[in-house]
């Protein structure tokens, strides 16, 4: 379980300083191969849907914007994979 943790929190971390990166890039980094992974700020949901491409990950996106998690949503949706992948609102203090 304390590896687990480790692993998310690495996840947490890198993804929320990578902005500029790819998915593939940010996954590449952390050499994780499945798992939770939790998107802090997922903006438009573009991003948190990426890195949910390969199925052995979960991805739970968040941001404190009730409109970037309306876009979160519908790109998730429009690819059919909502679910496994999902965008909630965060207030920018409890995890969900």
């Amino acid at each position: 379980m304390r590896k687990i943790i480790v692993i998310i929190l690495s996840c947490l971390v890198l993804i929320h300083s990578a902005y500029a990166e790819t998915a593939e890039e940010i996954l590449n980094k952390t050499g994780v191969k499945g798992g939770l992974i939790v998107h802090i700020n997922c903006g438009d949901g573009k991003l948190t849907a990426d890195l949910g491409k390969n199925k052995r990950f979960i991805v739970h996106g968040l941001d404190a914007k009730e409109e970037n998690i309306k876009k979160a949503r519908q790109h998730i949706y429009s690819l059919g994979i909502y679910g496994r992948i999902s965008a909630v609102k965060f207030n920018n203090k409890d995890l969900p």
